[in-house]
């Protein structure tokens, strides 16, 4: 497997023919991709179910990072302290033999938020459609995992059409890691964690408008992994943490849950269809390791 160790490295996403039932879960992804959704207050909102992306806009004039909720007809975008990510005990996956070592041992189960939406989990991706990053950024977008906070691992991976993983973050590596976004992109990928637990997962967002100034935000997005996990011990906004817990998003689509070690290959099929989408047929990645002056650990360099 590629890992996130890499000083440089790149990956092509080629998009496929997709099915009727793959065009379906793609159109409601990407519903309003342009109109961009009203800003919720509701603090602090438990996202357990549906369509959710993590990515930078402007409110207000400001380079923000936030959390846009696609589960009801009319997107919404969440202050990241204001929501967090519940991963329940169904999204418990055993680990297949083959190119995914970087998880653990064959057979252990492991929570991940899979590649392919699935049924009763959410489905986070991350998102540069914004129309004020369309139009203010005219180059890429540099999305880092700075920080992990939490009881085990945290990856981000992809699964390639014929299997294998790609692997765009790894908490088990050096930080922080970079993956290079372009504007108007839209993907998913294999959110896993280790243990159950409270995770609070550091990320940046930085880019150069159009007028040269170079702008850059950081939160922390909040996560309760397993049934025994309270979410309200995972919250830090200023709400009461009282989320009534999603789940009703219209795009949920069934027919992609792998339930054993082989149904990991098959995440791959049409993933390239869903995760690229308004024209954006390539993205680059590169995750770079910050040289010793940057991070202070020159050996794991």
């Amino acid at each position: 497997a590629q890992t996130a160790a890499s000083a440089t490295a790149a990956y092509t996403l080629t998009a496929e023919p997709a099915t009727a039932d793959e065009a379906e879960v793609i159109a409601a992804a990407d519903s309003g991709g342009r109109e961009g959704g009203a800003q919720a207050d509701t603090a602090c909102e438990v996202v357990d179910d549906g369509h959710i992306d993590i990515g930078p806009r402007f409110v207000d004039g400001a380079w923000t990072a936030q959390l846009r909720d696609d589960r009801a007809s009319e997107s919404v975008w969440r202050d990241l302290e204001d929501v967090v990510l519940r991963v329940p005990d169904a999204a418990l996956f055993p680990i297949p033999e083959g190119d995914y070592g970087f998880l653990g041992a064959a057979g252990e189960e492991i929570h991940m938020l899979p590649q392919v939406q699935t049924s009763g989990i959410v489905w986070p991706g991350w998102n540069t459609q914004d129309p004020s990053v369309i139009d203010g950024v005219p180059g890429t977008v540099d999305w880092n995992l700075t920080a992990v906070e939490g009881p085990g691992e945290f990856t981000i991976f992809l699964t390639g059409s014929f299997g294998g993983a790609e692997v765009l973050f790894d908490s088990s590596e050096a930080l922080p890691q970079t993956v290079t976004v372009p504007r108007n992109t839209h993907a998913h990928g294999n959110w896993t964690f280790s243990e159950p637990g409270v995770y609070v997962i550091t990320v940046e967002f930085t880019a150069t408008t159009g007028d040269g100034e170079t702008v850059t935000d950081t939160k922390g997005i909040q996560v309760a992994v397993g049934d025994a996990t309270d979410p309200n011990e995972a919250c830090s906004g200023d709400g009461s943490g009282e989320g009534d817990g999603g789940g009703d998003g219209g795009d949920d689509d069934g027919g992609f849950l792998p339930t054993t070690g082989t149904g990991w290959l098959l995440w791959g099929l049409g993933a390239a269809a869903i995760a690229v989408v308004v024209g954006t047929v390539i993205m680059v990645a590169t995750r770079k390791r910050r040289n010793a002056a940057d991070t202070g650990d020159a050996d794991a360099s």
